[in-house]
């Protein structure tokens, strides 16, 4: 029997089995069998340097390629009915870069050959309802009829987390009515690090530099009926719709590959533990993508829980240590869903008056650096 247990296959909930492993603790890996082993080889993610320094802390970041990566220095956000402008440099907050991008099949990668590194043990079921409590203990199923057994479950699975739904945590969850379009793109003109992004009626269009100078991972949020349309369009006529946005600001969009979609919602639960159980990462809240943020809000978890450990090698059993827990992420988390609703409301009305109003607050504000530079700094403390 392993005293801790971490539930989920993806990205967190390897990180989560690697912190308690160096925390001395008897841990083990439980996941279906059906998460992928390697992640989608177009999805990135947008890493602060905080999230950075806690993978470099577990030895995870030494094992991420140099070509898996790719540095953002400046990021340009245009209102695309307004068409005011907002600039963020690294060099605005004397950094270098405003955050990484990784690749996730490079991170996940990196993060699986750490978990074997520590021969952490690995355990696997054909689904979720294989993980239950019963009789005080938390018991995994697995397929040839054996059972392991934990005391307690670090909860990892994900925003539509099963495990979570079956112990019937008490949620906040809604539908933002928007698909978020994934793809890699390739334009003519080099991005020189540069992020960009334009917030149009229907919803932000993103554009994340990759380690080759004129390809860009994209993350379009549309509304339902629009991201539906534009989804079965062919490459050709997807293109033509990206170059009307940019209006020449990436050269030309030449290609568009392996474009995916998949539905945006919210969700934050008003319970993080229990005495027998922790949710980390999407599994406790989970927002729209528009800020890049997600991924770092898991790590974010992850440093507070390491930070916790500071106090009290016994952590997970110790309630007043995890009620500091859910009140620090709770803290963070709230006005960070709020305001991830409130920008992409706000950018959905095209009021005319609204939109002039709108333009000015933006362009006052790319003048304000003071005001810039604590937006970047609080980005990196979530």
């Amino acid at each position: 029997m392993n005293k801790v247990a971490v539930w989920g296959g993806g990205i967190i909930a390897m990180v989560t089995a690697i912190l308690l492993k160096k925390n001395q603790l008897d841990v083990a890996l439980w996941r279906p069998a059906l998460q992928k082993i390697q992640g989608d080889n177009k999805r990135v993610f947008a890493l602060s340097q905080t999230s950075l320094n806690l993978l470099k802390e577990f030895e995870i970041l030494k094992n991420i390629p140099e070509d898996a990566q790719q540095v953002i220095k400046k990021m340009l956000i245009w209102d695309g009915v307004g068409h005011a402008q907002l600039e963020l440099q690294a060099a605005d907050i004397s950094q270098t870069k405003l955050a990484t991008i990784v690749e996730e099949q490079a991170l996940w990668e990196a993060c699986w050959k750490k978990l074997n590194e520590m021969q952490i043990p690995v355990f696997e079921t054909p689904s979720a309802e294989s993980c239950v409590y019963e009789k005080n203990f938390w018991v995994l199923k697995l397929a040839e009829g054996r059972q392991v057994r934990a005391d307690f479950l670090c909860i990892a699975d994900g925003a539509h987390s099963p495990v979570r739904q079956s112990l019937k945590v008490p949620c906040e969850r809604g539908s933002y009515h928007q698909l978020g379009l994934v793809a890699e793109i390739e334009v003519t003109k080099p991005h020189q690090g540069h992020a960009l992004q334009i917030f149009g009626a229907h919803g932000p269009l993103a554009f994340l530099p990759l380690a080759q100078p004129c390809r860009y991972s994209m993350v379009w949020s549309l509304d339902t009926p629009l991201a539906k349309k534009y989804a079965q369009l062919d490459e050709k006529a997807l293109c033509e719709k990206l170059n009307i946005y940019w209006e020449g600001a990436v050269g030309e969009v030449i290609a568009v590959k392996g474009l995916k979609t998949f539905p945006l919602h919210y969700l934050h639960t008003k319970k993080y533990f229990d005495n027998h159980w922790l949710l980390l990462g999407d599994a406790a809240h989970h927002f729209h993508p528009l800020a890049g943020l997600g991924l770092n809000a898991g790590f974010a978890d992850l440093l507070c829980l390491r930070n916790l450990f500071l106090d009290n090698p016994q952590a997970l059993s110790a309630a007043n240590l995890l009620a500091k827990y859910q009140r620090e992420r709770k803290a963070k988390m709230l006005p960070l869903i709020l305001g991830m609703k409130l920008i992409k409301n706000c950018f959905g009305i095209t009021d005319v008056f609204w939109v002039k109003f709108r333009s000015l607050g933006m362009d006052w504000l790319n003048h304000q650096s003071l005001i810039k530079k604590v937006m970047m700094t609080l980005v990196q403390d979530l």
